[in-house]
């Protein structure tokens, strides 16, 4: 049985995987002797923080870490809950942005050193038109040239972000949609490009109080979809996982 769980799983799940010094990284299977290998790197010093066990009793699930970089595994009293980190970001940014669209005043933060924005002609006049509800948003930028803008405000919740790539993709996103479609009223398609761009990344690698910061936001939300409409959770029910395994 040994023989045949090694040959389907291949023989890579058997080689040790090192670091500098030749010391696995986790437990290994010695292929000559059969014997297991206990000595693996000690990764405490270069992961040393966890969540404080007081701030993790006060919410009712417990992070267990990323799946892929893409997905966040969490235990709840129902069962493990797998969630989408983009989609679930875009769907707090976007409840965000619409909030901050809608009932305003902007939070803008001047930036330190001011951003140029280069983009075609067809994007500028795009940006023209935009750009009164972009300043409902708290960014303030000027005509720099005859394609160009300089962004010298943003909203507050995007001063750690790069504004310019956000900006850049969000044109392209209208632009993309004015072809296919009539954008008589551009605000949501702006606001949803907006969010999406705005947002955690599949591949982003977060720590553990980067998700259970996440978590507790999302907890305060009554929706399970992103503003396009994709669902950003999946729940494994404790009975369907012990049915699974054929426990009583």
């Amino acid at each position: 049985m040994g023989i045949a769980i090694k040959q389907a799983l291949g023989e890579s799940l058997f080689q040790e995987e090192t670091l500098e010094g030749d010391i696995p990284l986790y437990p290994s299977i010695n292929k000559d002797t059969g014997k297991i290998s206990s000595q693996v790197k000690d990764f405490s010093s270069v992961y040393p923080q966890k969540m404080p066990m007081a701030e993790v009793e006060e919410v009712p699930f417990r992070v267990l870490g990323q799946l892929w970089g893409t997905y966040i595994l969490c235990e709840v009293p129902e069962g493990l809950m797998l969630i989408d980190q983009h989609a679930a970001h875009e769907r707090l940014n976007y409840e965000k942005i619409k909030s901050l669209y809608e009932n305003g005043p902007p939070h803008s933060q001047e930036l330190l050193t001011s951003v140029l924005l280069e983009v075609s002609p067809v994007e500028a006049s795009l940006l023209e038109e935009i750009l009164p509800h972009l300043q409902k948003l708290g960014f303030v930028l000027e005509p720099f040239g005859e394609f160009s803008f300089v962004i010298r405000s943003v909203p507050s919740f995007l001063v750690q972000r790069d504004v310019r790539k956000i900006l850049e993709n969000v044109l392209k996103d209208l632009y993309l949609l004015s072809k296919t479609s009539t954008l008589s009223d551009i605000v949501p398609s702006l606001l949803k490009s907006m969010a999406c761009h705005a947002s955690i990344k599949a591949h982003d690698v977060l720590t553990e109080m980067e998700m259970v910061s996440l978590l507790k936001e999302l907890k305060k939300l009554n929706i399970l979809h992103c503003p396009h409409g994709r669902p950003f959770y999946k729940l494994f029910s404790k009975e369907e996982i012990a049915r699974f395994f054929h426990r009583s």
